[in-house]
């Protein structure tokens, strides 16, 4: 994928694979502070979500990994997801991105065709977590 199709694909819709149903409202800004400290002790519990609903889309749509835009892995290795910290950049079918930092509790789906978006809700409920667009 090149860096232009990249940036192109930073532009257009996205949804959030998040351990939240949707955006937390401005007025509950303390309450998400709760939740974000408990979430950094607890944030390896996270990452093997992540991990696990990665290896289960694997199964079903084509995953090339990279590091900043770099090197990309295929096939589609884990590890790197469990690394902390690390920005991940994950080409699904050579169509959609996914970015994911290591250190949040969402990953970002740019751009997703249909069945790979039906298919992202499946996968990411089997595991408890959450879609919705950004």
């Amino acid at each position: 994928m090149t860096e232009d199709r990249i940036e192109e694909l930073l532009e257009r819709p996205y949804w959030l694979i998040d351990i939240v149903s949707k955006r937390i409202p401005a007025d509950k800004s303390e309450e998400y502070a709760l939740l974000q400290e408990y979430c950094e002790k607890h944030g390896e519990d996270i990452r093997e979500r992540f991990v696990f609903f990665l290896l289960k889309l694997n199964c079903y749509h084509d995953l090339k990994i990279s590091r900043d835009f770099g090197e990309m892995f295929s096939p589609f290795d884990c590890e790197p997801v469990k690394t902390v910290p690390s920005e991940i950049y994950l080409y699904i079918d050579d169509t959609s991105l996914l970015t994911y930092d290591t250190e949040d509790t969402y990953m970002t789906l740019y751009d997703p065709k249909d069945e790979l978006l039906e298919d992202v809700r499946t996968l990411a409920a089997s595991v408890g977590l959450f879609v919705w667009k950004g």
